[in-house]
This record gives structure tokens, sequence and C-alpha cells, in this order.
């Protein structure tokens, strides 16, 4: 039964997480309201009934990633800042999800550092590529909520180091994934040139797959 509710929970994320890409690519409004607020509930679903034991962290972390989407999907600086505050607790939750299956005595961190610096650097690149379009009051929360999700990054990859197999391999592109659509989300919101970045498309479509892509992992786990 349970792989069942699992199956059917997929499919139902396949179809909505569809009519929802077709909707930001045609700046389609109603649709984008109507599909958003499902995808993460949807994975939530099939996550807790595709394991024996479900990571609480890993479904809080669902919540609050639900939460910024729908708190998003509102108009004016107010949406997009508790949004961020959101996601931002979703991150934090998703580092407790990696701890859980962490020896940091495993963790090669002549690697990690490198790549926590690699972070830090494309953090900075976006602060400079926006810091003519970013409001005043919202460029060091930009940067912090950034340096944020690079974190979950970098515990998501000491999580593959530490259990190396498909499951955290695949979570680690997922929170790769997540850090590229915050990227076009900022670019999106902020920058003023009229190009494909100006659509949501990218950035959902990275998002949902990022999500998908972590959801995925911890259900192999």
């Amino acid at each position: 039964m349970n792989n069942i509710v699992t199956v059917i929970s997929l499919i139902l994320l396949l179809i909505v997480s569809i009519i929802h890409l077709y909707g930001t690519y045609k700046c389609n409004r109603r649709i984008r309201k109507m599909t958003k607020w499902l995808l993460l509930p949807l994975m939530m679903v099939a996550y807790t009934f595709a394991v024996s034991h479900p990571n609480y962290y890993i479904l809080a972390a669902f919540f609050f990633s639900w939460a910024g989407d729908v708190f998003l999907l509102g108009r004016g600086p107010q949406f997009f800042v508790l949004g961020g505050i959101a996601f931002l607790f979703s991150h934090v939750c998703f580092i407790a999800a990696y701890c859980t299956n962490i020896d940091f005595k495993a963790v090669p961190y002549a690697t990690i550092a490198p790549l926590l610096i690699l972070f830090i650097a494309i953090v900075y690149m976006v602060r400079g590529n926006l810091k003519d379009y970013v409001p005043k009051m919202l460029k060091i929360p930009m940067v912090a909520y950034l340096m944020a999700n690079a974190t979950m990054n970098t515990f998501a990859i000491m999580q593959m180091f530490s259990k190396p197999c498909a499951a955290t391999i695949t979570v680690s592109l997922g929170a790769l994934l997540f850090l590229y659509s915050d990227v076009l989300l900022f670019g999106v919101r902020f920058h003023k040139s009229d190009s494909v970045y100006k659509r949501h498309f990218l950035e959902m479509f990275a998002y949902i797959l990022g999500e998908f892509l972590i959801c995925y992992g911890f259900m192999q786990m």
C-alpha cells in the first residue's frame, strides 16, 4: 500500500510539475498559483510512504520550502522577505538531516575547504553582478541567504564523502540545483535586463528538480 501511495504521489508530482512549468513558461500567473503550492506536499507524501522511518528534519525542510513557495507567490518585498526566511529555515533543517548521516571523522576536509571557498566566490560573484539592482536593505540579507544555501551544499557534500553511494550523490546534485535556482531567482527578481533569465522557467525547473533529487535521495537511504 505504501508503494502505491508513493507511486501515485510521484505521478501527480510529475503532472503538476509539467503544468506548473508550462504556466511559468507562458508567464501565466494563474496556472503558477494553482500548481506551485502542491509541489512540496506531493514530495512529502511520496517520501513519507516510501521509507519505514521518515527523517523529520527532511519533512521540516520540505514544509519550510513549501511555506517559502507560498510566500513568494505574493507580490511586494514583504512576501519576498518572508519567503527568504522560510527557505532559510529549510536550509537549516536540510543541514540537520545531512548531519544524521555524516561521520565527521571520515570527511576529507582538505577537499571540503576548497569547495567552500568556491561557494563563497560564487555568492560574491552574484552579489557583484546584482549590486546595482538589489535594494540596499536587501544586499546583506541576500548574501547571508545565499551563504546559508552554500553551507547546506557543503554539508550535502560532506554527507556524500562520509557515506558514498548513489543516494548521497543524488542529494548533492539536488542541493547544487537548489543553489542554482536561488541564484536565478535573485536575477529574475532584481536584474533589469530583458533576457531568458527574466522568466521563472529555468529557476523553477532547477528548483523542482533539485528538491526532487534531495527527496529521492533520502527515499533511497
